[in-house]
């Protein structure tokens, strides 16, 4: 067993929305200019970080051992080679398609539940209830999530989706039950959107890519603010101030960046791996 801590940062683009990172070692206490030699960083889709603007989220015991399993340690993005018994993404291969930093996040912290309790997650980070309404806690790429839960940490088990609760009464939204169903039918649109996007990914250019992860989420978000009216609207998702109309404005809450890096990586492996399709990765 180690101690794991997850630390955030707010993103420059959306100052009211948290980036998650994980590490085995304090940063509170020292300023690191890279991971020291010994210990674990993982980037969760990020880039690396000396400190933590707004702290630490949480601490927790874990298995390092199936921490590194789960999400491959001290490499930043873009993901490793397939072939690796582990990456650095975890199962969130396409950023912002299959997941994002949260669920990395909460795929290292499926360690912490080993010793048969509930693995701990980022559900206290900003933008969490919005990462979880389209991504669920662990993200979309069920196929390879699976096969990594159940090979590095067998007989855990936790919940998938913490929106569910979160829309059913967590968050204090006065909504009937019809709107309830209206806001999950809408939300498994999205979902399904994603993944059919998924498909077609690597074919896109960086524009395109932005465009089409925006135009599906922001289309989500606004035919819920329609079904649930504004003051609800804010009540799911707290770490909005706005709701995002357009791409443009949809996009901001994500980091682009790692979008593009992760779609170049993953043409590169299905260049270098011409028997493979994207459902492989």
């Amino acid at each position: 067993m180690g101690k794991l801590y997850v630390w955030v940062n707010p993103l420059k683009s959306a100052p009211l929305v948290d980036h998650t990172w994980v590490t085995d070692y304090n940063i509170t206490t020292k300023n690191y200019p890279k991971h020291p030699d010994g210990k674990n960083y993982w980037y969760c889709w990020g880039s690396y970080h000396k400190s933590a603007q707004h702290g630490m989220l949480l601490s927790a015991s874990g298995t390092l051992k199936h921490a590194k399993a789960l999400v491959l340690s001290n490499v930043k993005p873009p993901p490793e080679p397939m072939a690796r018994p582990a990456r650095q993404d975890g199962s969130i291969t396409f950023y912002a398609i299959d997941g994002l930093c949260h669920q990395v996040a909460n795929q290292i912290l499926y360690s912490t539940g080993m010793d048969g309790t509930v693995p701990d997650r980022v559900s206290d980070a900003r933008g969490y209830h919005l990462a979880t309404f389209f991504y669920r806690n662990y993200g979309l790429n069920d196929r390879l999530w699976n096969k990594n839960r159940k090979t590095h940490c067998p007989g855990v088990t936790a919940p998938d989706d913490d929106f569910l609760p979160w829309l059913k009464g967590a968050s204090g939204a006065d909504l009937s039950k019809n709107q309830v169903t209206r806001v999950l039918m809408t939300r498994r649109v999205a979902q399904w959107s994603l993944k059919a996007l998924r498909r077609e990914a690597v074919k896109l250019s960086k524009h395109e890519y932005e465009y089409a992860v925006g135009l599906i989420l922001s289309a989500a978000l606004v035919a819920t603010a329609s079904e649930v009216g504004e003051k609800n609207f804010f009540k799911l998702f707290p770490s909005l101030d706005t709701i995002p109309r357009t791409t443009d404005e949809l996009i901001q809450l994500l980091d682009t960046e790692q979008m593009e890096i992760s779609v170049k990586a993953c043409r590169e492996t299905l260049r270098a791996n011409p028997e493979i399709s994207s459902d492989d990765i």
